[in-house]
């Protein structure tokens, strides 16, 4: 239906344009929307087993291994190759901002509670994929796994 007002067809290609117009707004604001969930759910984050972990640690090409864990606790022991990033420092989000995002993470702390926080902030922060070691490095020497003292 055509709507004039004594301008005719101007009248009718101006809604027109107008209606697209508003359309393709519409769109162009639901696409970083669309976008950022589709990133979402394209990264990885959950809790694995010793084994996995150990497995994962071999065949993830450039792993980060991250110890949640404070110094005194890195103390009696580490995984090798890990690096101790204390979840308790006040930097600790601008250390783990440093890292790799495009990288795995193989994150671990005493049992595995502050390393699931950890893995649930570096998912947020867009890390592709982060692991947690279940039942943490007392799982991992309860396995018989070799740890390392600083």
């Amino acid at each position: 239906m055509r709507v004039t007002d004594g301008r005719g067809e101007a009248m009718y290609l101006c809604t027109k344009f107008h209606t697209v117009k508003r359309i393709l707004h519409a769109l162009l604001l639901c696409l970083p929307v669309l976008f950022a969930s589709q990133a979402h759910a394209q990264a990885t984050a959950k809790d694995i087993d010793v084994t996995t972990f150990s497995k994962f640690m071999k065949e993830k090409k450039g792993a980060q291994i991250i110890d949640v864990r404070t110094p005194e606790e890195t103390s009696q022991g580490m995984i090798a190759g890990a690096r101790e990033i204390d979840i308790n420092d006040p930097g600790f989000q601008k250390k783990i901002a440093a890292l790799d995002k495009n990288k795995p993470v193989l994150v671990y702390c005493r049992s595995g509670g502050r390393s699931g926080r950890a893995m649930a902030m570096m998912s947020q922060m867009g890390f592709k994929e982060v692991y947690n070691l279940s039942g943490g490095i007392l799982a991992w020497q309860s396995a018989k796994k070799p740890v390392v003292k600083k």
